[in-house]
């Protein structure tokens, strides 16, 4: 079962997944979190810390994810990744895309506003 939960900080969103994301879900979380992103926020915070399993599907929504975010030039981090699901990013090739930060206050600086 996959759930996400948003919260407005400042000017930005923390997107809080949990569960597995997967080609059950895929297609309808990146929609999802495409519109969030695309509401006038200035910054997509994805907290992954009980973010359970990431399938390849999961993997290619959140790199579409992340594509769409530069596109849009709003600041895409994923923070408070488990160690099995950052290794599964790594292995994918796409930790140069998605940035990851250890803490919520390392997103927060990485996703520094003007």
């Amino acid at each position: 079962m996959f759930a996400l939960r948003v919260f407005k900080e400042a000017e930005r969103l923390i997107i809080r997944l949990s569960g597995d994301l997967d080609e059950s879900n895929a297609d309808l979380i990146l929609k999802k979190l495409e519109d969030l992103a695309s509401s006038g926020t200035k910054a997509l915070l994805l907290d992954c810390q009980e973010l359970d399993y990431v399938s390849a599907a999961g993997l290619e929504a959140l790199e579409r994810l992340y594509q769409h975010c530069v596109r849009e030039k709003i600041p895409l981090v994923l923070y408070h990744l488990q160690a099995r699901i950052r290794n599964i990013i790594e292995l994918a090739g796409l930790s140069p895309h998605l940035p990851i930060a250890r803490s919520k206050k390392d997103a927060w600086a990485f996703a520094a506003l003007p």
